[in-house]
């Protein structure tokens, strides 16, 4: 068992102030808060802000943005969990970024958890996988953004870059690719048609569509996400998204 280091006392305390942020927000799912932090210094925070939301250490992650992970510890104020909810399970977040060291304030004692989420954390290697996975990932967008996707590479176009560690990949959408020029509308209605042919992306920034575990755990999965982005982008340009309907999915 590793011992409690005083680093360890003030990033678990911190993360228990922001647990704080979703008092009455969250229930009947308890309030969590979360840190990572290299050594002492902090690269991300997160807290669970409302029910059905995406949890604190999910939105921890995706506050480190594009930072190495692998020598990180996540502060968690509750055990990460383990089953499928309203959003996928933690664990599987954790472990794809490549999170080596797990902190917790507290065993989760419910029957869904009481402990299983620590045991997955332990017994999986899933930063290998995860490594694996997310390259051949990169890869399928990447072969979007040089015109070789299904969809015959009308999308090639408006894809700038493809970037990203582990599972969170970051695709930038463009004017087109001569001139770079982010486009934040085709970034909206895409991450809108995404949404509604079955894949969970957002927006970030002006123009990159974020694409965080654990949206994508395996081949087949990624297979499937990389096929729904490149579609999405043609069918865009097809016209099937109008202005108002991504102005009320945004909440423009």
């Amino acid at each position: 068992m590793q011992t409690c280091t005083e680093t360890d006392r003030v990033h678990l305390e911190r993360t228990i102030e922001l647990a704080r942020n979703g008092v009455g927000r969250t229930n009947p799912n308890p309030v969590v808060g979360a840190v990572i932090a290299i050594d002492e210094t902090v690269v991300g925070e997160g807290w669970h802000d409302e029910i059905g939301g995406a949890h604190a250490e999910v939105n921890a992650i995706v506050a480190c943005g594009d930072t190495e992970l692998g020598a990180a510890t996540l502060y968690v104020s509750l055990e990460p969990c383990c089953h499928q909810g309203h959003t996928p399970p933690c664990t599987d977040a954790i472990l794809a970024a490549g999170i080596r060291r797990v902190v917790v304030a507290s065993d989760d004692p419910t029957s869904k958890a009481s402990g299983r989420g620590l045991g997955i954390l332990r017994d999986e290697d899933l930063p290998g996988r995860a490594a694996r996975v997310g390259e051949h990932f990169r890869g399928l967008l990447r072969a979007v953004q040089t015109g070789h996707g299904v969809a015959g590479g009308r999308a090639a176009d408006h894809v700038g870059d493809v970037r990203g560690r582990g599972l969170a990949i970051g695709l930038e959408l463009v004017t087109d690719q001569a001139s770079r020029t982010p486009d934040p509308t085709l970034a909206a209605k895409v991450s809108l048609r995404a949404w509604q042919l079955g894949a969970s992306v957002f927006v970030v920034g002006h123009s990159v569509l974020e694409i965080t575990p654990p949206l994508v755990i395996s081949e087949a999965d990624i297979q499937t996400a990389a096929e729904i982005i490149d579609q999405a982008i043609v069918d865009v340009q097809d016209g099937r998204i109008s202005d108002e309907e991504v102005s009320a999915f945004a909440g423009w």
